[in-house]
């Protein structure tokens, strides 16, 4: 089985977080395939250094609600 995601680590994506507009570095992916339904999730991890350098918190972020710009993240918005 091939998956193949739209982001890879390192690329800049924007999503929601907190309502407002954000973007973030994609640290990693982690992709969760489903068996019952057939369906692979695509979740990207973003690392912020919020306590101290050598530990990182770890937030996902559904890859449904990831675009590359901020122009695309708007216009999902507007047509929901």
């Amino acid at each position: 089985m091939r998956v193949e995601t739209r982001f890879n680590p390192g690329d800049c994506v924007w999503t929601v977080c907190d309502n407002r507009a954000h973007q973030f570095r994609v640290a990693k992916v982690e992709v969760t395939a489903r068996y019952d339904n057939g369906r692979t999730y695509v979740t990207y991890i973003e690392e912020r250094n919020i306590l101290t350098r050598n530990n990182p918190v770890s937030i996902r972020h559904d890859g449904g609600n990831c675009f590359a710009s901020k122009t695309e993240l708007i216009a999902k918005m507007m047509e929901e």
